[in-house]
């Protein structure tokens, strides 16, 4: 009896496996999957182009966001691996800038970073500063500064009765540059007045400062008959 029962349920099973047999049953269905690759990219600060190849399957549009008005890339649509073009402005911030461009497909959307390195900040040092020739009304003077560059835009130095760490909101009397060393005279002083001067130095990354110099100039007015000597 106990036979008889297995032989039925295997044959049951066979049964229904021979009908399962004669279905159809499909196939997995296979989406075709879109591919978009693009590196991320450094430019440098005086700006320019770089061409990036835009690896790719499928059919694409780049997307810079409005806001990044110094970021341009050329093309911005294309099909499958292209190149293409990126330029920027020149970045006078001193601070580096990233653009997060969008590039995407029907079925894909990714990004890439395009970042801008700021210019390279040279810092100026001011030595030697000296303060000579003092008269009633004038004093030469003259520091050199390190290193030298062709960025320097001013330089010079600014000098006040009341402010111990002049500045360049203060007077000025700007300087001759020949190569590391500055050379100028401090014009139209006071007689017998207190000034206190500093040497500046101006490039795109600031205004850099020495220390103060405090000076006195001379009582004596040539031409006056009742000038007091100098102590």
């Amino acid at each position: 009896m106990k036979q008889t029962t297995i032989n039925l349920i295997s044959l049951l099973i066979l049964f229904q496996i021979s009908c399962a047999g004669g279905e159809d049953i499909p196939n997995d269905v296979v989406v075709g999957t879109e591919r978009i690759e693009v590196p991320d990219v450094t430019m440098l600060a005086e700006g320019g182009e770089k061409q990036i190849i835009v690896s790719s399957n499928c059919a694409w549009l780049i997307t810079v966001p409005p806001t990044d008005s110094w970021l341009s890339i050329n093309p911005t649509s294309g099909t499958n691996t292209q190149t293409i073009t990126i330029k920027c402005t020149e970045n006078t911030s001193y601070n580096s800038r990233t653009s997060v461009v969008t590039i995407s497909g029907k079925q894909r959307t990714t990004a890439f970073k395009v970042t801008q390195n700021p210019p390279v900040v040279v810092i100026v040092t001011i030595g030697n500063f000296s303060l000579t020739g003092l008269t009633n009304q004038s004093v030469d003077y003259s520091f050199s500064i390190t290193p030298v560059s062709d960025d320097i835009t001013s330089c010079g130095v600014c000098y006040s009765t009341t402010n111990k760490e002049p500045t360049l909101e203060d007077n000025i009397s700007l300087g001759t540059r020949n190569d590391n060393l500055v050379n100028g005279t401090i014009m139209s002083l006071t007689t017998n007045t207190t000034y206190y001067v500093r040497a500046f130095v101006t490039n795109p990354s600031g205004t850099y400062y020495s220390q103060a110099r405090e000076i006195t100039t001379e009582n004596n007015v040539p031409g006056r008959d009742d000038n007091t000597p100098s102590s």
